[in-house]
């Protein structure tokens, strides 16, 4: 509770939505735009983009999570971003 996490590849928002039940600050990122729109449309603060390039300020975010993405991705770019 109380940290803001990043959710990478949030998918349909689901643990998003169990992170701000605990009491966390949640936003995630996620390439497909479609998914986007319903985790906005659940009232979610999703962004669109990908692992490699967040559009997110650099240090903005306490804790990272990401289930499954790494392997999808370019992973060197993608781990020195989150860096």
């Amino acid at each position: 509770p109380g940290h803001v996490v990043l959710d990478i590849g949030c998918g349909d928002g689901g643990m998003l939505a169990e992170l701000a039940g605990q009491g966390c600050e949640v936003a995630g990122v996620e390439i497909d735009p479609d998914l986007v729109a319903r985790c906005r449309a659940a009232g979610l603060d999703v962004h669109e983009g990908m692992a490699e390039r967040l559009p997110l300020e650099s240090a903005s975010v306490d804790r990272i999570l990401c289930s499954v993405v790494l392997p999808y991705t370019d992973e060197r770019r993608a781990v020195a971003e989150w860096a």
